[in-house]
């Protein structure tokens, strides 16, 4: 069962889910959801500006579609995302400046690092 601050998260990152469906219907698992709010020391809007910068890197190998006379521009979605992780970075600014300055690809516990 997902917790308040859980839920709040995924709200934050536009992650809801529909009715009935699973973290697998959205980029985030419960896991990663869990993993992002305990590398922030639970401060939400340094959890949710690193769920932006990590939809960001999902989000910039898409390209511009264009066929039969639609298009989609897929393309500025890294864009808006990189924006939203500015949002709420400006919220929590010393949180998200150590996320940010964590090797990528790592889980460590900041406060383990001192942080």
């Amino acid at each position: 069962m997902a917790t308040p601050d859980e839920l709040r998260l995924r709200a934050m990152l536009a992650e809801t889910m529909p009715g009935g469906g699973t973290s697998s219907d959205s980029l985030f698992t419960d896991e990663d959801i869990s993993a992002l709010l305990s590398e922030s020391g639970g401060v939400l809007a340094a959890a949710a500006a690193e769920g932006w910068r990590r939809k960001a890197g999902i989000y910039a190998a898409m390209v511009n579609v264009s066929d039969a006379g639609q298009s989609r521009a897929l393309g500025e979605l890294q864009g808006k995302a990189l924006a939203m992780a500015a949002e709420f970075e400006r919220s929590a600014p010393m949180r998200a400046q150590q996320l940010r300055a964590r090797p990528v690809g790592t889980r460590a516990n900041l406060s383990a690092r001192g942080g």
